[in-house]
């Protein structure tokens, strides 16, 4: 099947270009999160241990 072939390649080609979009976009948020009070994590059911550990995590894991 030659159109699936082109169209798994163009796939792969679109989230190649896109990651590092992504990993961009959750280092950014994990900045976020780190500049965030206490009473805004509260307001938001975090703790600041989950926010230690989120901000641990490499840019590339989810």
């Amino acid at each position: 099947m030659p159109g699936r072939t082109s169209r798994t390649l163009t796939e792969r080609a679109i989230r190649i270009f896109e990651a590092p979009v992504v990993w961009m976009e959750r280092w950014e948020h994990r900045q976020k999160l780190r500049q965030m009070d206490d009473r805004i994590l509260r307001d938001i059911g975090l703790s600041r241990a989950d926010i230690y550990r989120e901000a641990r995590k490499p840019f590339w894991r989810a």
